[in-house]
């Protein structure tokens, strides 16, 4: 695989933990142990930002790609139709 389209198109959030697996996916072995990202909350509770949990780290997989190029397509959220 040389490139990869990732579309975010009307994507309203999801799951951390596939984030989290395509990063991995993506830094390939090299990364492995460093810090891949932290979860930080809003100003109403700050106490939860000094969180050990709130770090998340690389994981060395098996299987990973090194694409030449990625592309993400994203748009502007619109609402979802009330039926």
């Amino acid at each position: 695989m040389t490139d990869l389209v990732i579309d975010l198109r009307y994507n309203g959030g999801g799951l951390l933990r596939v984030a989290d697996t395509m990063m991995d996916l993506l830094a390939g072995r090299t990364a492995s142990g460093e810090p891949s990202y932290k979860i930080q909350v809003n100003d109403q509770h700050p106490e939860y930002n000094d969180d050990e949990d709130n770090w998340g780290f690389f994981d060395e997989l098996s299987d990973t790609f090194s694409p030449s190029r990625i592309a993400f397509i994203t748009s502007v959220q619109q609402p979802l139709p009330v039926s």
